[in-house]
């Protein structure tokens, strides 16, 4: 589930989705599977796709392209190894939360789980063969589940790790998750995929998790200090930071380049920090182009496309 909750993967009344909806505040709002429950709107969001230029030293950013045009909830954004699309999550007429599949090229949506959970966070595995994603079970429990490309036959990842509320994929054999466990801050653990073994690396974290190229490194938002967030990159094999760059002010989201670069919204504007700067930059103003603020983007493997999620003003 991709989202924090005050805005992204929110409960939804009915009680057709009663016990959906339990699940699906936990993963996002961070809340603990037995609390209280309360609705929320879904957001409409669209996703806006950003070619990207790199000419020399010069990164250039095309106007962006709302792609998933409809009223309703499109969001988290996760690009193919191949950059040729996106999978992301989308909630229609009958409030269950699905993974569809966006193709570059030809510009075709296509639909890719049909199941009766709801799922959030649909990131292709290191294999390349399936992806994984939330699911959001019944009785408010919320776990690591596999999905085979074509979305059919899911098995559980982490069979007794609960309270899954983000992840991003290390390496084959080890997972980085964001954990809600009891209160509202996430908890950042490492688990390896064969003894199961769970290693805390951080806590009162954000809800975004990227590999950080150059290494096992891995990058998060650190919420420590309410006043002050700092994107760190944790080396996963000799522990202590790699670096640490304050976020831009309320940016939850980042993305990650090929270079190291990273790019933060705010508002409708887009900021980089480059290797070896010491502040943001301005990237790209899309006032006049957005019709709402950017909350959550994705980069392509290969650095050539974005895709922001901008939430209708």
């Amino acid at each position: 589930m991709q989202s924090q909750l005050p805005a992204e993967h929110n409960a939804v009344s009915g009680t057709r989705i009663a016990s959906l909806a339990v699940g699906l505040t936990c993963a996002m709002t961070a809340c603990s599977p037995d609390g209280a429950m309360e609705e929320w709107p879904v957001p409409d969001s669209d996703i806006w796709l950003v070619e990207m230029r790199q000419e020399e030293s010069r990164l250039t950013l095309l106007d962006p392209v709302n792609v998933t045009r409809r009223e309703g909830y499109d969001n988290q954004p996760s690009f193919l190894p191949d950059g040729s699309g996106f999978l992301y999550t989308t909630i229609r007429d009958d409030w269950q939360a699905d993974t569809w599949q966006y193709d570059i090229r030809s510009g075709a949506l296509r639909r890719i789980t049909a199941s009766l959970e709801s799922e959030y966070s649909p990131t292709v595995m290191p294999d390349g063969e399936g992806f994984s994603t939330v699911r959001a079970e019944p009785e408010g429990i919320v776990r690591l589940w596999r999905f085979p490309m074509e979305g059919r036959q899911p098995r559980v990842i982490l069979r007794d790790i609960t309270g899954v509320a983000y992840h991003t994929w290390v390496d084959p054999e080890s997972v980085a998750l964001a954990i809600a466990r009891g209160g509202e801050r996430l908890i950042l653990e490492l688990v390896d995929l064969e003894s199961g073994r769970e290693s805390v690396l951080a806590r009162d974290i954000g809800r975004c998790l990227h590999r950080y190229p150059g290494g096992r490194l891995l990058a998060y938002i650190d919420k420590g200090n309410p006043d002050a967030w700092l994107i760190r990159i944790l080396d996963l094999d000799r522990g202590g930071f790699r670096g640490s760059i304050a976020a831009r002010d309320g940016a939850e989201d980042f993305l990650v380049l090929p270079d190291g670069a990273i790019v933060m919204a705010e508002g409708r504007q887009l900021y980089i920090h480059r290797q070896g700067a010491t502040d943001w930059e301005l990237l790209a103003d899309y006032s006049a182009v957005l019709d709402g603020q950017i909350t959550r983007l994705a980069a392509s493997p290969d650095g050539r496309h974005a895709a922001l999620v901008v939430e209708s003003s």
